[in-house]
């Protein structure tokens, strides 16, 4: 495989898995991470639209998966004495690897139609991780991996660490069963509805430097209850849909700054992001108006996998940059206060979320 090809990773969330998306991403090609606990006609879906040219599993995954036609990969039977450890370079793969190829396919939850691959490029990942080794230090330590591969939460968790030496461990966060960790982690990513679940669990589950909660509003009463527990802990609530790559606005909250009550601001815009709230006319809305949030720069996937009308849809071009770049429209409300905080304010449409 090579570069603009798709590699179906279907394993559990062992060593394997982390080997293997980075086994691909050396290859110039994208991997697309399979949650083998959906459904089967979920994962059918999924392989039907993406049109993987592998799959990579092991033996027991392979046994309750569908029969999907793909040529499959058996990580049980892979041998690797005497291969080189080198990485490779473009006289290796099938053709030359540049940024500007696909390096993930991850697919959306389907909460407002029927679920639709996210290209995101080798280019626009490089540029989020930049940007998170500075912002998140912490990532150079100790970093739990809890949510599944198929959530974009994990880019950050797992290659976050693994691009800055730290070490990234892989658990299972449930409600009552406490990970066997040796120490405490420097750094969680989750969302803000996890919250709870690490205040039922033992204090040296949750991160010591920095915790970043995203994928949801956050409630500065919520966070409190945490923070009595945890008050030299740094927390970032980071905003952004998987369109833009993961994140691309934060706001942070230092030990002793107190919290906003309320939902609390998504902040400002990362590096490379730009951020417009427009009217229906795709003008810009005064301070402490609501219009709808769009976000353009480096950080934009690339469109959506085979949905040439549905990219086009989303991805439109910017009338506010320089001729050329595109701007996504995220279908969210918001409005910029006069300090230039972002504030969220909903949805365009009748989207709820239940959880």
């Amino acid at each position: 495989v090579g570069p603009e090809q798709i590699v179906a990773l279907a394993l559990p969330r062992t060593i394997d898995v982390v080997v293997a998306i980075l086994a691909v991403a050396k290859t110039g090609a994208a991997y697309l991470p399979v949650d083998p606990d959906y459904p089967a006609d979920r994962i059918t879906y999924l392989f039907s639209d993406a049109r993987p040219t592998l799959l990579i599993t092991d033996k027991a995954t392979a046994a309750g998966l569908p029969d999907t036609g793909v040529t499959t990969l058996i990580t049980d039977q892979l041998r690797t004495a005497g291969l080189p450890a080198t990485d490779p370079t473009n006289a290796d793969r099938l053709r030359e690897a540049k940024t500007s190829h696909p390096v993930f396919v991850i697919y959306t939850s389907g909460s407002t139609g029927r679920p639709k691959g996210v290209v995101v490029e080798h280019r626009s990942l490089n540029l989020y991780l930049a940007w998170a080794h500075a912002a998140y230090p912490a990532m150079s330590g100790r970093t739990l991996v809890h949510s599944p591969v198929s959530f974009d939460l994990t880019v950050t968790g797992l290659l976050g660490p693994l691009t800055l030496g730290g070490c990234a461990h892989l658990v299972e966060l449930d409600e009552g069963t406490a990970p066997d960790l040796a120490e405490a982690p420097t750094f969680v990513k989750a969302t803000p509805s996890h919250l709870t679940l690490l205040k039922n669990l033992p204090a040296h589950v949750s991160p010591t430097e920095q915790l970043v909660l995203g994928g949801e509003a956050l409630l500065g009463e919520a966070l409190d209850e945490w923070r009595l527990d945890h008050p030299g802990t740094t927390v970032i609530n980071e905003y952004g849909p998987t369109e833009t790559t993961v994140g691309c606005t934060q706001y942070r909250i230092e030990p002793g700054q107190p919290a906003p009550t309320g939902t609390i601001t998504i902040g400002h815009p990362i590096w490379n992001t730009q951020i417009h709230i427009l009217d229906a006319h795709l003008q810009p809305v005064p301070p402490n108006v609501t219009g709808e949030l769009y976000i353009a720069g480096d950080l934009l996937a690339r469109g959506y996998l085979h949905r040439p009308d549905l990219t086009a849809t989303r991805f439109t071009a910017n009338p506010h940059g320089t001729p050329g770049t595109r701007m996504y429209r995220t279908g969210d409300l918001a409005r910029r206060r006069p300090d230039g905080q972002l504030e969220f304010a909903g949805r365009i449409d009748t989207q709820v979320k239940v959880r």
